[in-house]
């Protein structure tokens, strides 16, 4: 049974009382620009077998199973998705989103929708944003891997190997080095 896998670790409203984006951006929206920050960033930084952990535990809280996120025994997962894997994906749908609602694609090609009452901004203060939630990301990403590494026992699905106070770290420089 693998219903668990279409499970999003964060909802649209949580990603908005972050307050980053408009209570008006449509929840469709939103859930898109989740999908790919959890099953294209965040699966690259923790690995399938951990994110498959978590979706499945909050699935079972969901269905009223055993096994779930509230278990008293699951506290170190769920401590990983409140406090740190939620606020990642809250940095990294904000920085997603950018694109996703600047512009759209169309059958006239790829169009960017104005009104006469909203002054649009330029695509590098939309870069500025972006740029800023990225590096928002990146900081909660090193947290969360530090939290991992920290607790690295109870998380047996994490593909990290952490040791002797080392562990990956995530930056954005802004630089092209290649």
């Amino acid at each position: 049974m693998t219903e668990w896998k279409n499970i999003m670790l964060i909802s649209p409203d949580d990603v908005k009382a972050q307050g980053e984006l408009n209570y008006n951006v449509d929840d469709t929206v939103i859930g898109a620009s989740i999908r790919v920050s959890q099953n294209v960033y965040l699966r690259d930084v923790i690995g399938d077998d951990l994110l498959g952990k978590l979706q499945e535990l909050v699935w079972n809280s969901i269905q009223g199973a055993d096994d779930a996120i509230d278990d008293e025994e699951n506290i170190a997962y769920k401590t990983l998705l409140d406090d740190y894997i939620q606020p990642v994906l809250a940095y990294k749908v904000s920085s997603e989103i950018c694109a996703r609602i600047t512009l759209k694609i169309r059958n006239m090609g790829v169009v960017k929708n104005s009104d006469t009452n909203v002054n649009q901004v330029s695509l590098q203060d939309i870069i500025y944003l972006k740029q800023t939630n990225d590096t928002l990301f990146n900081d909660a990403l090193n947290r969360m891997v530090k939290f991992i590494c920290d607790n690295n026992e109870a998380f047996p699905e994490s593909e990290f190997v952490c040791g002797c106070g080392k562990h990956p770290l995530f930056g954005n420089t802004g630089l092209y080095l290649g």
